[in-house]
């Protein structure tokens, strides 16, 4: 419900939740084509610092304005070019907290597994950043559930994975995780393709992710010795997934930029963990979220 500051003890009742010292929680809620979506601003909780990431203070009217456009932005275009990925963000995304950023530092987001349909991230620039960061914490927190009901990796493995996405080794779990998100992304970049106004800026991200899929699944391989057999489904629709994204057809300028990305970014890898890069079914692999 909110914050209640108290200068002194005193008796509570419920004409006490509000004026001088109550911090209500406060919703952004907006509608587009019929559809709307509500979520929580949460600003108060003492336990929203759940990321490992520092979050804001107590949101000004001002923040909470300029928060409450750029989700409304966000859902607009949501609604009109994701709307399958829309009715699922409406139905399981209930909260955004805010996160420390500035000028001159990158965007960040966050999901926690235990917070099932709740986000942290910086104030984004714009709706369509926003939108996509939805949809990557949202895929997070779906596959957290699944996760915990029907585990997708056997335990107790030490095996890591290349993530093309980041410079660090990833458990097998995690890399899912990046893979399952990523493809989400790379469909909300697919979508705006056909956006007259937003196609241009759309190609190369979506070349990219394309490209940094395939690089991640090729490691794990059908013999992948630690996948559940709900990891060896998921995997499969993964791949289908890609391969679906691969009949997208994108100039052969914009495609080599992102092989040559994806090579620069093997190389230093291999330069940070000093040790050859190994196929799937290896207990030596690396990976990313």
């Amino acid at each position: 419900m909110g914050l209640l500051y108290l200068s002194r003890p005193a008796v509570l009742h419920a004409g006490s939740l509000r004026g001088i010292g109550w911090h209500p929680v406060r919703y952004v809620s907006v509608e587009h084509g019929g559809r709307r979506l509500t979520v929580s601003v949460d600003d108060v909780d003492p336990y929203r610092d759940c990321h490992g990431l520092t979050v804001t203070g107590r949101l000004s009217g001002t923040q909470v304005k300029e928060l409450t456009r750029h989700v409304g932005e966000a859902w607009r275009l949501l609604v009109t070019w994701a709307p399958n990925r829309a009715a699922e963000i409406a139905a399981g995304l209930s909260s955004i907290t805010l996160l420390r950023g500035g000028i001159g530092h990158p965007s960040l987001s966050a999901t926690s597994e235990d917070a099932f349909g709740g986000f942290a991230t910086t104030m984004p620039l714009n709706g369509v950043e926003l939108a996509g960061t939805m949809i990557h914490e949202f895929s997070h927190s779906k596959l957290a559930a699944l996760n915990s009901l029907t585990p997708l990796a056997w335990p107790g493995s030490s095996a890591v994975y290349y993530a093309p996405w980041r410079p660090d080794p990833r458990p097998l779990v995690p890399l899912l995780h990046g893979i399952f998100a990523f493809s989400a992304v790379a469909m909300w970049w697919r979508d705006l393709l056909a956006h007259p106004a937003l196609a241009g800026d759309a190609v190369w991200p979506f070349a990219l992710l394309r490209a940094q899929l395939r690089r991640a699944l090729c490691q794990v391989g059908d013999d992948e010795p630690h996948l559940t057999a709900a990891g060896r489904r998921l995997v499969t629709a993964l791949r289908s997934t890609v391969a679906d994204l691969d009949g997208e057809r994108v100039t052969g300028h914009v495609e080599r930029q992102a092989l040559r990305a994806i090579a620069d970014a093997d190389t230093r890898y291999r330069a940070v963990t000093a040790r050859p890069q190994v196929g799937g079914g290896s207990s030596s692999h690396s990976k990313r979220r």
